[in-house]
């Protein structure tokens, strides 16, 4: 569906003119000028990856910034056990590869597709470039950046600190305030994640993952509903 909705934009427009539709209706870009949106146009490159493809790995030069365009990126780390934490799943319009711009040699974690996913990559020379013309938008990604640190930071102490059902309640709350939508029953999380993704977040096994949710639901504490989570209103600031 992705691929089709991707292939019928870029029949329609060809790629110089669906990579500047694309990028002038990213939200990061907001407000930059149109012929600004154009000459980042023409050093963008759009590439497509399969499920389960690898976008970069840990100690891979850090030489391009990503755009998501369509489908979910994972970003995760290896324990020194070999395990494979997920630190993030990113929707569409996310930006990252972020370390290039912070003038770290290397990647430190693992970016790779988990469905068939669309995106625009550029230099890093082009985009620090780009940042130079735009201070609006060199504030905007070093909060973004910042941001991301400290929930990633945040994970990692939770993994020491917390509980399997602390962590997991904790990430209900955070999917919550980032990908909540409000109904007249509580908040919807609008982003689907399957237990096994969830666990990988928390660390934990996906059977656990579905019997602390089961145990939650019981505690009238969330619902699911068509795969989404739905968390009851009075549950919304008690994480």
């Amino acid at each position: 569906m992705i691929e089709q909705k991707v292939a019928l934009k870029l029949q329609e427009m060809g790629e110089a003119g669906f990579k500047y539709w694309y990028l002038s209706n990213t939200a990061l870009l907001f407000k930059v000028a149109l012929e600004d949106i154009d000459w980042l146009s023409k050093v963008t490159h759009l590439e497509k990856l399969e499920k389960g493809e690898v976008v970069y790995l840990p100690g891979e030069q850090a030489e391009r910034i990503f755009i998501l365009k369509q489908g979910r990126v994972r970003i995760s780390r290896l324990s020194p056990e070999g395990k494979q934490l997920t630190l993030a799943i990113l929707e569409p319009g996310t930006l990252f590869g972020e370390m290039a711009l912070l003038e770290e040699p290397a990647y430190e974690n693992i970016a790779e597709a988990l469905d068939e996913t669309w995106l625009c990559w550029i230099q890093k020379a082009d985009f620090l470039y780009f940042m130079q013309k735009h201070p609006q938008l060199n504030y905007r990604i070093m909060k973004l950046v910042g941001r991301r640190m400290c929930q990633i930071e945040s994970r990692l102490e939770d993994l020491v600190f917390l509980s399997v059902e602390q962590r997991l309640s904790k990430l209900i709350h955070y999917l919550a305030e980032e990908y909540g939508q409000n109904t007249a029953q509580g908040t919807l999380i609008g982003i689907r994640l399957t237990h096994e993704e969830m666990g990988q977040m928390i660390n934990a096994t996906r059977p656990t993952v579905s019997e602390l949710l089961q145990k939650m639901q019981s505690q009238n504490k969330i619902r699911i509903v068509k795969r989404q989570i739905l968390v009851l209103p009075q549950q919304i600031h008690a994480a």
